[in-house]
């Protein structure tokens, strides 16, 4: 009895203990079943995310999947995405199957001859049925093999479609061992499986949602300012034009694209990291200057965009621009250097329904060309006269072509006077482009489009020939200035240019002063320094023009041997108005007495600035007052003419002015 009793207890127990290994092994493989489903379910949904994301924020995907190479951003953007979205590899086809790039050779241009229909008809078969396709690889790996799910799923609009490779070694290995350690208590824990499987998707998905989070504003926020970025920006404008269409409001929105004036000569001068806060502070001032009344975007390097959306007419998107512009005129301090931020504003209006974005940031852009073309730090609302002057320069542009085949220009000669005895000290040649119907075309009119099409170059080497040749038959005591564009440094010829000149017409170099820009001075780079000491290797003399209005740096003054400096008309015009401008003036005449460098005042045009400016004791003048600009045939009877005035030596005192004026 006992050993029948014993025997029965033992198949019990067997049989306990098969029920036991059976309800293990059910759980562990239940595990298996339920974690493979989940995981497919999981990387499903994961690619279908990762491929609309895609789809909504590479700008270029149309080209790229045309064959074109990703832009610059694009690549960045695809990279980042990837890592954030825990993507191991991926891979772009075109409608037709044909891969178009792969993420291990972004950014480099390929040709591909892989097509998933011809070589792998099978799956081919499985995206046309099924619309996707979700498979499990296994790649060796050293003495392993890595476990991908490989999934291929359509880009938005069925623009093409996209294969993307997660790495599941991780997980299959957790869910792995996790089963085995299961299976041992499956009958117990068989019911709580699910549950706390549910509860790693819930955490993951929370994760998941957080990490999209941080992708959506890593794609939409410029990293250097906090702003909105380039994609932000038509984002939102496509938006609201698309809200406010048929709207009954009468509010209309307003474009406006803010260009920092000159700022790549503080990046070339003062580095790259004075650069970035520089466009830190602007992003701050422009966002405290539009506040509520829209939103603030950086678009391109030194490029900003406002999209004001309660513009009720052209003053209203007028007064903003206004206000950013006052705004900006703030002096920023970066590292020792003072800098006033000057910028150009382009500004167009619209009403939603009677214009897109593309014309609406196109009319923009052009009425920011308008704005830097007449002069800069000032805001130009598009107007049938911009499309008018886009077209007038087309016309000048081929004009100048033409005169730049038989040199067609004109020289005339402005003189400078020595202002406290009214000596004649020389004289400034000043370019002139006949007109076909008579006249002249200003200067401030085509020397841009000469600088825009690269034919500043040919025209300066003409200036330097033509006025050493004319300034030769003066005599040795009177000097001949003339002006230098910034893009005759680009090539390099500039040195050789005078040299030639100099030795072709016999001037001596000492007779030649060269006049450039303070934006030439501040670009501290050994191609452009290197030239200006080669020109006072020659024995030219320098001479800063306009200044005082620029990113005025008085390191360079100290750095350079300058020869002398010229102040702007502008500073003359402003002073009855501007309290400021007389103290200015007044630092600068001082500034230049200190360091023994004379001073030019230009567009003196009255007596009372004349007698301001000797009051002053400013060095030398030219202007309407003393002189216009003439043609060479004129230049010397005023020669004769001042070389008599002078010769009297009693003729000096308080009625020196009206001699020299009249």
């Amino acid at each position: 009895m006992a050993a029948t009793r014993t025997r029965g207890n033992l198949r019990g127990l067997i049989f306990a203990a098969y029920l036991c290994c059976a309800a293990g092994a059910l759980a562990y493989l239940s595990i298996q079943l339920i974690a493979e489903n989940l995981m497919r379910q999981d990387t499903e949904q994961s690619a279908n995310e990762w491929s609309n994301y895609v789809s909504a924020n590479v700008v270029d995907l149309d080209d790229i999947l045309a064959g074109e190479l990703p832009s610059p951003d694009s690549v960045v953007f695809l990279e980042q995405s990837r890592k954030v979205g825990r993507v191991n590899r991926f891979a772009l086809y075109d409608k037709d199957l044909n891969l178009k790039v792969r993420s291990e050779e972004l950014g480099k241009m390929q040709t591909y001859t892989i097509n998933l229909r011809k070589q792998q008809p099978a799956l081919a078969m499985t995206l046309r049925n099924n619309g996707s396709a979700i498979l499990d690889e296994k790649v060796p790996a050293g003495d392993h093999f890595a476990s991908f799910s490989r999934a291929i799923v359509p880009l938005a609009q069925g623009r093409g479609w996209i294969e993307i490779w997660f790495d599941q070694t991780g997980r299959r290995q957790a869910i792995f061992d996790w089963a085995s350690r299961v299976g041992i208590f499956g009958s117990l824990l068989f019911g709580a499986i699910p549950a706390l499987w549910m509860r790693r998707r819930q955490r993951a998905a929370a994760a998941r949602a957080l990490e999209e989070a941080r992708l959506r504003h890593l794609a939409l926020t410029d990293s250097l300012t906090g702003l909105a970025n380039r994609n932000a920006f038509f984002a939102a404008l496509d938006g609201r034009m698309a809200r406010d269409k048929g709207s009954r409001r009468g509010d209309q929105i307003a474009v406006h694209l803010v260009d920092l004036d000159d700022f790549k000569t503080i990046n070339d001068t003062l580095g790259h990291d004075a650069g970035d806060k520089l466009l830190t502070k602007v992003a701050e001032i422009l966002q405290a200057a539009v506040g509520g009344q829209g939103l603030v975007a950086r678009i391109g390097g030194d490029e900003f965009a406002i999209i004001q959306t309660n513009a009720r007419d052209d003053a209203s998107a007028l007064g903003l621009a206004r206000k950013v512009l006052d705004a900006m005129s703030e002096t920023i301090r970066i590292r020792e250097h003072y800098i006033i931020a000057k910028c150009s504003i382009g500004v167009a209006v619209g009403m939603p329904g009677d214009v897109d974005v593309s014309a609406l940031t196109k009319r923009a852009d052009l009425a920011l060309y308008a704005a830097k073309s007449s002069g800069k730090s000032v805001a130009r609302l598009f107007d049938a006269a911009i499309e008018a002057a886009v077209d007038r320069d087309r016309v000048l542009a081929v004009e100048l072509t033409k005169a730049c085949e038989t040199m067609a220009f004109e020289l005339h000669y402005q003189p400078v006077f020595q202002l406290d005895n009214g000596k004649l000290i020389g004289f400034e040649a000043l370019l002139r482009l006949p007109r076909p119907g008579g006249g002249f075309t200003p200067p401030m009119d085509f020397i841009p489009v000469a600088e825009e099409t690269g034919k500043i170059d040919m025209i300066g080497a003409w200036v330097l020939h033509e006025s050493c040749r004319a300034a030769a038959a003066w005599g040795k005591d009177l000097v001949i200035a003339v002006n230098l564009s910034p893009v005759q440094f680009r090539s390099g010829n500039i040195v050789a240019q005078v040299k030639e000149a100099l030795e072709v017409s016999g001037l001596l170099p000492r007779q030649l002063e060269l006049e450039i820009t303070e934006g030439l001075l501040l670009r501290d780079s050994e191609h452009v320094q290197g030239q200006l000491q080669a020109l006072r290797g020659l024995g030219v003399r320098l001479a800063i023009d306009d200044f005082g209005t620029g990113y005025s740096s008085l390191s360079y003054l100290c750095k350079f041997q300058v020869d002398k400096i010229k102040i702007d008309r502008s500073f003359l015009l402003s002073v009855e108005a501007d309290k400021n401008a007389m103290n200015i003036l007044e630092t600068i005449v001082e500034l230049g007495r200190k360091l023994n460098i004379p001073i030019t005042a230009e567009g003196v045009e009255t007596q009372e600035q004349a007698t301001m400016l000797s009051g002053l004791h400013c060095d030398l003048v030219q202007g309407y007052l003393f002189g216009r600009p003439m043609p060479l045939t004129e230049v010397a009877a005023v020669v004769l003419r001042n070389f008599e005035k002078m010769r009297p030596a009693a003729a000096a005192g308080n009625d020196r002015m009206k001699e020299i004026a009249a």
